[in-house]
């Protein structure tokens, strides 16, 4: 959904530095690394301010919530902000997932038994309690991972099980389930 610039730029810079971090970038460099992104989207004085503290607090959530961390765990075949492009559904699509990687069919577990596809969420709780919220979003947002694990199937003719994820980095929440 649309949301204000703010909140773009907010979503966008917390993607970004998720995806430092799954690169092997050190926690120490984050509140520089926002400050840099949020300064370069024309931000400054205590929206800047406010801004890193927001930004530095999702992240620092996930990179401590064990189902974070092991979303951003360094893998081999592991990839952020993955794009493809191509006749999906009968149209020229882009589709662009946050992570996606192989592991366990559970989430925490190691292995090569499933692929995970991961879409980050900076959404908050408003006013409804933590199950309604996650049961609203993921029927918000099944839609558009099921074209994502549509598009990965048409471009590896992956036949190993799909599992999706929606991140709640501000919550250092997942909730996932099977593509199939």
């Amino acid at each position: 959904p649309e949301g204000s610039r703010h909140a773009r730029i907010i979503g966008s810079t917390v993607h970004a530095l998720l995806d430092s971090l799954s690169q092997g970038m050190p926690p120490v460099s984050l509140k520089y690394r926002a400050r840099q992104l949020l300064r370069q989207a024309a931000f400054s004085g205590k929206v800047l301010e406010d801004a890193v503290q927001e930004v530095t607090g999702a992240v620092e959530n996930c990179a401590r919530d064990p189902h974070g961390a092991w979303i951003l765990r360094r893998r081999s075949d592991a990839e952020s902000e993955m794009s493809w492009t191509g006749w999906f559904e009968g149209q020229l699509q882009t589709l662009r997932a946050d992570r996606v990687f192989t592991a366990g069919s559970e989430p925490g577990s190691e292995g090569s038994d499933c692929t995970w596809i991961i879409d980050y969420k900076m959404s908050a709780l408003s006013g409804e309690d933590l199950e309604a919220f996650l049961y609203r979003q993921r029927d918000l947002y099944t839609p558009q991972l099921m074209r994502y694990a549509n598009a990965l199937r048409a471009v590896r003719g992956n036949d190993l099980p799909i599992h999706l994820g929606l991140y709640y980095p501000r919550l250092g929440k997942l909730d996932w389930w099977s593509a199939d």
